[in-house]
């Protein structure tokens, strides 16, 4: 397959097993449970070796750089919260430590970064629509890095001022500087054609197309690279959930966000907790009292049909009902 400059080829599993680009190529070696676990880089004159190492539950727990000799003398190490990395270590960086915006987000929040003298330093992360940081602050509000990407992922232009690097990407990835993929739990992302390395493991449960990270990528997540998810929005079918929406959001659009963000990425139980109001449409709620009212069509798409807070929460659910209470 050949894509704007780069050539690539498939094995008999449709694994992506070389990847050619101006001066390199990368050559991809799996395991038995098709997991990439070497690459091989040849470049003008010189050729890298990576290897990647999973645990039991197939989360990658180790990457190490290889000398001539195969031997490792590089390697980073992951921990993790179920399927959340929550920490790396390395030789060249500090230790970080990942902390999320809710216990069930792969959306980051911030980091604490503990250097060899054992200082900490936060680090808070912010974010575009879809959850992937743009910028990564210091507790003053300086910018210590900064991405701007591609629909599909792809760097434009990353400045690291003082040398803080940053790999989160996408929702769920992490992004290989060796490489150029990002690493999606189940399988690798390569943002240069906006597509997975390897066909969907679920096959197509995930979706017709096997290699798909998503429909786009502003209003799709995908964290595991297994399925992802769309928020559909209905509120404009009635005036007056729009207007209610607008007074919402004059003074709870962060936390209404936050909960929206959390239904795409398939959580159904954000925030404090949901509760159902009938005909199948439930109740997302907000400690600060920001309310989002959702239907799950399929496996796949949630309808967000209504926003409120306390003040008219009993006008938005009456009017969610009127419109939205015969499925239509």
């Amino acid at each position: 397959m050949h894509f704007r400059g780069h050539h690539y080829r498939y094995d008999e599993h449709g694994r992506t097993q070389t990847k050619q680009t101006i001066g390199a190529t990368q050559h991809y070696h799996y395991d038995a449970d098709h997991r990439l676990s070497e690459v091989r880089i040849e470049q003008l004159n010189k050729t890298e070796r990576y290897r990647y190492l999973y645990d039991a539950l197939g989360r990658r727990i180790e990457k190490q750089k290889l000398d001539r000799e195969g031997k490792p003398y590089n390697r980073t190490r992951f921990l993790w919260d179920g399927l959340r990395m929550i920490q790396e270590t390395g030789p060249n960086h500090p230790t970080s430590l990942y902390i999320y915006t809710d216990q069930n987000s792969y959306e980051p929040l911030a980091r604490i970064d503990t250097d060899g003298n054992q200082e900490q330093h936060i680090r808070y992360f912010h974010t575009d629509l879809n959850g992937c940081p743009e910028e990564l602050t210091d507790e003053n509000g300086k910018i210590l890095w900064e991405c701007s990407f591609q629909l599909w992922g792809k760097r434009i232009h990353e400045i690291e001022h003082e040398s803080v690097e940053q790999n989160l990407r996408y929702q769920g990835q992490y992004l290989d500087r060796e490489t150029g993929l990002h690493y999606n739990t189940f399988r690798y992302y390569d943002p240069d054609i906006g597509r997975f390395t390897q066909p969907d493991p679920i096959g197509l449960l995930g979706g017709l197309n096997l290699y798909q990270y998503a429909p786009n990528g502003f209003t799709w997540v995908d964290p595991w690279g297994l399925s992802c998810f769309k928020i559909h929005s209905r509120i404009k079918e009635s005036n007056k959930l729009v207007k209610e929406a607008e007074i919402t959001g004059k003074s709870h659009q962060s936390s209404i966000d936050h909960l929206t963000k959390q239904l795409s990425l398939n959580n159904k139980n954000p925030g404090i907790g949901t509760k159902p109001i009938g005909h199948g449409i439930s109740e997302a709620r907000a400690r600060d009292g920001a309310r989002v009212y959702f239907r799950e069509i399929n496996d796949s798409i949630i309808e967000i049909l209504g926003k409120s807070n306390k003040a008219n929460q009993q006008t938005v659910i009456n009017e969610v009902l009127k419109v939205f209470g015969r499925g239509a």
